[in-house]
């Protein structure tokens, strides 16, 4: 994502997948590690189908990739979600 210079928005691929009528986009800000999704996707699925809304999945699988890369914030907080973080799979 990157700071639009003349708008107060941001440019970028999730940006576009939500202006063009996706309800919510989960994806990171920067060049993503590749050893993240791996430790991510597992966790993040799991709450998904458990019911979790969009946002607490993400959350929750943030979370396991911090605590597996020792508190690091460029992998445990790569994941970010856009749009309506209230969204449920129901």
């Amino acid at each position: 994502m990157d700071k639009h210079p003349m708008a107060n928005t941001t440019l970028g691929l999730a940006k576009q997948v939500l202006d063009r009528g996706c309800s919510a986009v989960v994806a990171s800000p920067w060049p993503l590690d590749s050893q993240v999704p791996p430790h991510w996707l597992e966790t993040f699925l799991s709450k998904w189908d458990d019911g979790d809304r969009l946002m607490d999945a993400a959350f929750a699988a943030n979370q396991v990739v911090d605590k597996h890369f020792d508190l690091d914030p460029a992998r445990g907080l790569a994941m970010s979600t856009y749009g309506d973080g209230f969204l449920t799979k129901a």
